[in-house]
């Protein structure tokens, strides 16, 4: 038969939807925020909960590989700036990819069978990327 090869998407800030879960590489962390380093060089920002424990009590140290859940994308224009040709000012925008690291939405979806049988345990949850 004929074979199909595989596909492998590149990993876009499109394709990061609320939900999803994704490997990330713990970059900064401080007691109210901290930088995550993601696939295909994006940026992931971890806000402190509201009353919850600080970030450094939260997450492991820096250089520290481990799953997060998407909470939120943003996209907002900051302002002008001039283009690379002819100087033309054109809009400015910036992209925000909010993560939460808390195991209660990291690991939605997960069932103990997934663990037994060694299942993808991605639950219909959100796709692990």
């Amino acid at each position: 038969g004929k074979r199909i090869p595989a596909r492998i998407e590149l990993l876009s800030f499109s394709k990061f939807a609320r939900g999803t879960k994704v490997l990330g590489c713990v970059r900064e962390v401080a007691p109210e925020y901290a930088v995550v380093s993601l696939p295909t060089m994006l940026t992931g920002f971890v806000r402190r909960e509201d009353g919850g424990p600080p970030l450094t009590d939260v997450l492991p140290g820096v250089n520290s590989v481990m799953a997060f859940w998407v909470a939120s994308t943003e996209t907002e224009q900051v302002g002008r700036k001039a283009a690379a040709r002819g100087g033309v000012m054109q809009p400015s925008r910036k992209r925000r990819i909010e993560l939460s690291p808390y195991p209660a939405q990291v690991n939605s979806g997960l069932r103990l069978d997934d663990y037994l049988r060694g299942g993808s345990g991605a639950g219909g949850d959100g796709p692990m990327v």
